[in-house]
């Protein structure tokens, strides 16, 4: 399903996510996924992410990067993350998770 002219939702994680793009504070989990849908993935193992479930949503934009926003639970952050090192799908991603604040960075940080 198209999202917007550059994303699409994309169900096959083949290109590793490395890359920090920016995210979004004080997003609770509920609220996100009537936003976005269910997502992709649910991860509760929390010897895998941050300490607690994580809910992933992938996208591909024009370009076939791969983008992913990812909810860590327990804390409220939104986290935007690339297959790619640059900074240039943040702003289409951000868009995403409007009406949240979105801080997106200067320069990508890796995961």
């Amino acid at each position: 399903m198209a999202l917007s002219p550059v994303l699409t939702e994309d169900s096959k994680p083949v290109a590793p996510l490395l890359w920090v793009l920016g995210w979004a504070r004080g997003v609770e989990r509920e609220a996100l996924r009537s936003h976005l849908g269910q997502p992709l993935h649910i991860e509760t193992d929390s010897t895998r992410t941050f300490g607690g479930d994580e809910d992933w949503w992938l996208y591909v934009n024009d370009e076939r990067e791969k983008l992913a926003i990812c909810l860590r639970v327990p804390y409220g952050d939104a986290v935007m993350y690339s297959s790619v090192q640059s900074v240039s799908p943040g702003p289409e991603l951000a868009k995403l998770l409007a009406p949240w604040s979105v801080e997106l960075f200067d320069k990508v940080y890796p995961r």
